[in-house]
């Protein structure tokens, strides 16, 4: 086992900014790590808002292979939405759990888990119970995660075309011309692990786009090349903080971007890190009115996966009711231990230690430097919603 403790890149899901990591932060510098990582998505609120998820997949294989070539090794935490752009980001870096593979002389742990493994064995605070073939198929999953309404009568920035950062950039496998993309020059670091946070798991097949559902989420409106949020505030501290408190919940929602990226959401997956190529942990909420029981099971133990499973019972933002149950679980995977569920929906509190990082204007992250103006996090411009 290393000496050094490695590097933690905490990645934000759709709407949220790195601040919603800060208690995670404070506890995990507490506990040792020198060097955590909180970033900034562009399709969260950028200006103008990325079409594709391909500036998101940028920033964080920057930031992954930035320490890799420094010969650190890497966790990943990555919550709702970032599941996707942070499984495309690593591929082809250096896996620890892919090397101990091919040194020990195993064979295809996909193959292995196609063939023999009846279902997914799911370890809870008290009991172990195994799930077998997931109740949704993928084109269910998808149009329960993608669908959307039209709504004319809203009123939306100007479409501005994002940058042609696609040039010379290729997850697929086929000749890379950028630089920054490029997998890291030896000495170089592993990543040990991927955790999903109540995470977002497409299939490499998963389609363009959802077809429009007759019945859409009520929280989520598309305009392209925007996804916006119910103006019903109600329904949206429900959705993403359900077990926080009445001030709590007012407090994170208004540090919510007012825009997602559409395309981000919706476009083709390039390639997923979960069919033994990385370890892979599945962190499922309970009570996530976000990603649901049944959706967290179907993506979670889809055919081909390789994923480690554990249940929480918590709400869809864990690492703001129960922030130490996250640094647990990482401190769990970087010992190599088997990680198990819990919580018992008591919602933590770390007060002023996550105050000292810093008072500013934003609380954005800087994807690049790593390095926050601030806590308070107000929205950029104005609050935009919809109607339900």
């Amino acid at each position: 086992m290393a000496t050094t403790k490695p590097s933690i890149i905490l990645i934000p899901g759709a709407w949220h900014r790195p601040v919603i990591y800060a208690a995670v932060e404070v506890l995990l510098l507490e506990a040792g790590y020198s060097d955590v990582c909180a970033l900034q998505l562009p399709s969260a609120g950028g200006d103008p808002v990325p079409e594709t998820r391909v500036q998101d997949i940028a920033i964080i294989r920057s930031a992954v292979t930035e320490r890799l070539q420094q010969g650190k090794d890497v966790v990943i935490v990555a919550h709702s939405y970032a599941g996707t752009p942070a499984g495309e980001a690593v591929q082809g870096l250096p896996s620890k759990f892919k090397a101990d593979s091919t040194a020990n002389g195993e064979g295809s742990p996909v193959q292995e888990n196609q063939e023999s493994n009846p279902g997914v064995s799911i370890q809870t605070a008290k009991s172990t119970t195994t799930y077998g073939e997931p109740s949704l198929d993928d084109t269910e999953v998808d149009q329960l995660l993608c669908a959307t309404k039209n709504n004319p009568s809203l009123e939306s920035p100007k479409k501005t075309q994002s940058p042609d950062v696609t040039k010379g950039h290729s997850i697929s496998g086929t000749p890379n011309e950028n630089p920054s993309l490029e997998p890291p020059s030896i000495p170089t670091g592993h990543i040990l692990a991927l955790i999903y946070l109540a995470a977002f798991l497409k299939p490499v097949t998963c389609p363009q786009q959802a077809a429009p559902s007759n019945n859409p989420p009520p929280w989520a409106l598309h305009e392209e090349p925007y996804m916006y949020l119910s103006s019903d505030v109600s329904i949206i501290k429900n959705i993403f903080y359900n077990d926080l408190d009445a001030e709590t919940q007012t407090y994170w929602y208004e540090r919510l971007a007012p825009y997602h990226s559409f395309g981000a959401l919706t476009e083709p997956c390039r390639y997923v890190p979960w069919q033994g190529d990385f370890k892979c942990l599945y962190v499922v909420s309970e009570n996530d009115q976000t990603v649901p029981l049944a959706w967290a099971m179907a993506m979670a133990t889809q055919l081909g996966g390789v994923i480690d499973v554990v249940m929480h019972k918590a709400g869809h933002s864990l690492m703001l009711s129960q922030p130490k149950a996250v640094v647990d679980i990482v401190e769990q995977v970087v010992e190599g231990k088997e990680v198990g569920g819990g919580g018992d929906g008591t919602v933590e509190d770390v007060g002023e230690r996550v105050e000292d990082k810093g008072k500013g204007e934003n609380g954005e992250g800087d994807g690049r430097k790593c390095k926050r103006n601030g806590e308070k996090g107000e929205r950029d411009g104005e609050k935009k919603g919809i109607d339900a």
